[in-house]
């Protein structure tokens, strides 16, 4: 079984141990449990989809995680603390590894929970990050190449710059967003001579990588953090609600731009001449009422796994 891994390779001897016992099943109702993180960031924003399982069985969640996973799971209110592997969490009843949850939680490919947007980008950098980019003009595409570089596995998972270079200077009808953040200076150059924006001085946690993809269209990655987070945030986050007041009147409205919403949702727009005139406010609350629903399919549906279990 999985739990083999604590015996090979770089993890061997890195279980962790706690007095409080380990989570095998136990009812989580009114109980604290500590979640530990382990292995790469990918791995821990890939698995953190199942803390609604703990959430949903009553659950109280701390996380332990990697330092640049911090702000971004901030943004989440299932997660009561969060902090570094060196930090001392407040007490609690259980522990178990990330990792190690789907198995006790009897996951399979049937299932598994599908179609669930569980991170979202802050606001607020995403709008600073949409006045940074400007008006899009063109297809918004982010990208990385490789991993970390000094990890060993990385060798196996990343490709080399120049054939990502080649895909760019293929498809230059595509704005190009370089999301690889230790970009050298000199691929910084060669990237930037060609017509690609690069921001990788501006990324200072995944907070902030979180909040730019919101603003993309599209994202290529090889197996890394990168494509993890991608489809944990998901197309629906680049709907931002925006104020406005009307001319006729003082009172301040929230709503959506038409434009934004047509890259996202174009049955809910109407067009005039090939350009998008209105937004239908009454088809897009049918399709949000709808998701609505479909996730508390979803949420009830992990709630009767746990109660079976």
């Amino acid at each position: 079984a999985y739990e083999s891994r604590w015996q090979y390779e770089h993890l061997a001897g890195s279980l962790p141990q706690h007095t409080q016992p380990r989570w095998t099943g136990q009812d989580l109702k009114d109980k604290t449990i500590l979640v530990v993180g382990e292995q790469g960031h990918g791995d821990n924003i890939q698995f953190v989809r199942f803390m609604l399982n703990l959430h949903a069985a009553g659950a109280r969640i701390l996380f332990q995680t990697t330092e640049g996973l911090i702000p971004l799971l901030g943004n989440t209110n299932i997660i009561s603390w969060t902090g570094r592997y060196t930090d001392a969490p407040p007490d609690f009843d259980y522990w178990t590894p990330i990792m190690s949850i789907p198995g006790v939680l009897g996951i399979t490919l049937e299932n598994l929970p599908q179609n669930i947007n569980y991170l979202v980008a802050n606001a607020e950098l995403a709008h600073n990050w949409s006045e940074l980019l400007g008006p899009k003009k063109k297809l918004r595409v982010g990208f990385c190449w490789s991993g970390r570089r000094d990890s060993w596995i990385n060798q196996h998972k990343s490709m080399p710059f120049e054939t990502m270079l080649d895909l760019i200077k293929q498809n230059p009808k595509y704005e190009w967003i370089n999301l690889q953040i230790d970009c050298t200076e000199e691929e910084t150059k060669i990237l930037e001579s060609i017509g690609v924006k690069c921001c990788s001085n501006l990324l200072r946690n995944f907070n902030d990588t979180a909040a730019l993809m919101s603003n993309l269209d599209v994202v290529l990655a090889v197996d890394t953090a990168i494509a993890h987070l991608a489809g944990a945030l998901g197309t629906v986050m680049k709907l931002q609600g925006v104020s406005y007041k009307l001319k006729e009147s003082d009172v301040t409205e929230i709503g959506f731009i038409a434009e934004q919403v047509a890259e996202v949702l174009p049955e809910v727009v109407t067009y005039k001449d090939g350009e998008v005139d209105s937004l239908s406010y009454s088809r897009l609350t049918a399709l949000l009422v709808e998701a609505v629903k479909e996730q508390q399919r979803q949420i009830n549906e992990l709630r009767t796994l746990l109660n079976n279990r």
